[in-house]
């Protein structure tokens, strides 16, 4: 692969058949096989435009901290919200109903790692992430989903909703218990191998504190597919990404404490950004490069 931009073909298995999507590579110049590893996922129809509609300022950072990036896209016509923002681990948006676990979609994530390490005969053994707006979705999920994923760093910004890993189903002290997707409650992510390597990640939960705008009102009618953003279990968490984020980390961490759970996840409130995926992976930039 050249010192830019470059282009591959990945096929992901998935319970519609296999569909061929887009992988985009940046290799800033000089030798690349121990320069860490930045995955890059997109937000909410970022897999329908060139690189996830990051490419200037992920080239930018990828020569100045020197870092291959890869950026997976997702077209949104074939990876709906079930697929995308909910990892395809039920086949049903609104309640749990299983889906073999060979076709979720994070083992994508896996797979596309060990492509380009061999691409690259890379030296890397782990690599980080980072999603905003629906790829915060994605990326806190693919984090819980996968106890066993090759990740040191993962960042969550700006999600519209959560899954709490919470085995109770318990959001807040209201005492209403909620299942999938609003919480991990009787799927495969509420045993404790996986709640206990989820709470051990290094995550950052990044909020953009202007992001305030109600997510009631923007997805009263279920616009573009995602009707899940609205349910009970999201709806308690808050009505904007600002609040529902704060409610996630109060609750995570309650839950941690309660079951003796080690929990290494950082909070960054960003002040005076609202829903803008440059400045949030620009203020995530330090802790990304933390050791």
């Amino acid at each position: 692969m050249k010192a830019e931009w470059n282009v591959f073909p990945h096929l992901c298995h998935t319970p519609n058949g296999d569909i061929s999507i887009r992988v985009y590579c940046y290799l800033p110049k000089g030798q690349t096989n121990e320069l860490p590893i930045l995955f890059y996922v997109h937000g909410l129809g970022g897999g329908n435009k060139d690189k996830g509609n990051g490419a200037e300022w992920l080239s930018a950072f990828a020569e100045e901290h020197h870092h291959v990036i890869v950026a997976p896209a997702f077209p949104r016509d074939e990876f709906p919200s079930e697929f995308y923002q909910l990892g395809t681990i039920s086949a049903s948006m609104d309640s749990y109903v299983p889906v073999a676990e060979e076709f979720w979609i994070y083992n994508n994530i896996e797979q596309l790692f060990d492509r380009v390490k061999g691409m690259l005969a890379s030296k890397c053994e782990t690599y980080k992430i980072f999603g905003h707006s629906a790829g915060g979705q994605f990326v806190h999920r693919f984090l819980n989903a996968m106890p066993d994923a090759r990740v040191s760093r993962g960042v969550a910004a700006n999600p519209g909703s959560w899954t709490f890993p919470v085995a109770d189903g318990k959001i807040d002290d209201t005492g209403n218990v909620y299942g999938w997707p609003a919480t991990v409650k009787d799927t495969p992510l509420a045993d404790d191998k996986h709640l206990k390597s989820f709470f051990a990640r290094k995550m950052l939960v990044e909020l953009g504190e202007a992001d305030i705008k109600s997510l009631k009102e923007t997805y009263a009618t279920g616009s573009g597919g995602t009707t899940f953003m609205n349910l009970p279990g999201m709806c308690a968490q808050g009505d904007c990404r600002f609040d529902r984020g704060m409610t996630y980390w109060k609750r995570a961490h309650e839950y941690a404490a309660s079951r003796g759970f080690v929990c290494n996840w950082e909070l960054l409130r960003v002040p005076e950004v609202a829903h803008e995926g440059k400045k949030m992976f620009a203020a995530a930039i330090d802790w990304l490069l933390e050791q």
